[in-house]
């Protein structure tokens, strides 16, 4: 399964290549840290001693770490040092003489040291993949915490990463549930920063005909699960026996919820209502991320979310179906190019992404 890992995805990626650099460097110079359990007071000053500030130069970080002692550079887009006592090594990437990630890699910790404790300001998002992530919304870091080992040695771990920046141009998140991240929009759910099947904000993800959690080749009334092969043979979902067996469902069932099959009991595909909300209360701007375009959704409190276009789809299901007439479609928000999306019902046999929300 697909998990949302846009910004954790980039934080792994650099954590491991510095790791393989820092090790690689360490045993050039048949320098290893120390095998010895550090406190907290060692863990702290080496933290706080981090140099964050994204954007400066190669020099600049040099001049930072003057109480560190210099151990390897490469190519001019890589630098490392150690502390005195041997415990740690801060390394630092650069791209175009510009500072954009930082792992430290430490002895391991003692039993009773909390990362938590030690990071002041920043707040505990979640678990992914058994790395600990923290954000800092204030000064822009994203922190992924996890314990590596080598050759039998453990070590801590600590990846240094920007939320935002032109290097890095993610979308901040504020949460983690089940594995996937979710922002906070200030209205009655919060919504999740990807789609089902996604990995990153600007793909669509996977498609899906409505009340199916399967993606299909063929999304016809010949293929759709709740009937018998037409829009007015209908088995599931109706309350007028002119389009099927009346039942009286009118929402999603949890069964038939692609997002809470998918992505576990604590997620769920948006009502109309939720939708309705969403489109009322917050500004749509048409945008490029990547090479998507689509809608940069603003809340009032400044946080956002993207939704993705593409010519293979036009819509975002809901969980609500039409009720009366039209009984085979559900409400979405419909997409087309850059007009303001709207709520509309569309028949249910078409395979369109999802957008989960959570409590």
């Amino acid at each position: 399964m697909k998990t949302n890992k846009y910004i954790v995805k980039f934080v792994l990626f650099i954590m491991s290549a510095l790791y393989v650099s820092t090790m690689c460097s360490c045993r050039d110079d048949d320098d290893t840290l120390e095998e010895s359990i550090i406190d907290e007071k060692v863990v702290g000053e080496i933290l706080s001693s981090v140099v964050t500030e994204w954007g400066i130069s190669l020099q600049q970080v040099t001049q930072r770490m003057n109480s560190y002692e210099f151990v390897t550079s490469q190519n001019d887009d890589f630098l490392m040092f150690t502390n005195r006592r041997n415990t740690c090594y801060i390394s630092y990437k650069f791209q175009n003489d510009s500072l954009y990630s930082t792992l430290v890699l430490m002895s391991k910790m003692a039993e009773n040291v909390s990362l938590g404790g030690i990071l002041k300001g920043y707040s505990f998002l979640g678990e992914i993949g058994g790395a600990n992530i923290y954000q800092n919304n204030g000064e822009n870091v994203l922190i992924c915490a996890n314990e590596e080992e080598k050759d039998g040695t453990k070590y801590q771990a600590v990846g240094f990463t920007p939320i935002s920046s032109g290097m890095s141009p993610f979308v901040p998140i504020e949460g983690i549930t089940a594995g996937h991240e979710w922002v906070d929009l200030g209205l009655s759910v919060k919504w999740a920063t990807c789609n089902v099947d996604a990995d990153s904000p600007e793909e669509p993800g996977g498609l899906y005909a409505w009340g199916e959690t399967e993606e299909k080749s063929d999304y016809s009334w010949k293929t759709y699960r709740w009937c018998k092969g037409t829009g007015v043979s209908l088995t599931k979902y109706c309350t007028n026996s002119k389009y099927g067996t009346v039942d009286n469902c009118i929402e999603l069932e949890s069964s038939d919820d692609v997002a809470y099959v998918k992505w576990g009991e604590k997620w769920r595909l948006p009502t109309k209502e939720e939708f309705e909300e969403l489109r009322n209360l917050c500004n749509w701007t048409w945008t490029k991320i990547g090479n998507s375009n689509g809608f940069k959704v603003t809340a009032p409190n400044g946080n956002s979310i993207f939704f993705p276009d593409s010519d293979n789809y036009y819509g975002y299901w809901s969980s609500s179906m039409l009720i009366g007439s039209n009984e085979n479609s559900a409400f979405c928000l419909k997409i087309i190019s850059h007009l303001k999306p709207q709520i509309q019902g569309s028949s249910r046999s078409l395979g369109f992404p999802v957008r989960p929300v959570t409590e």
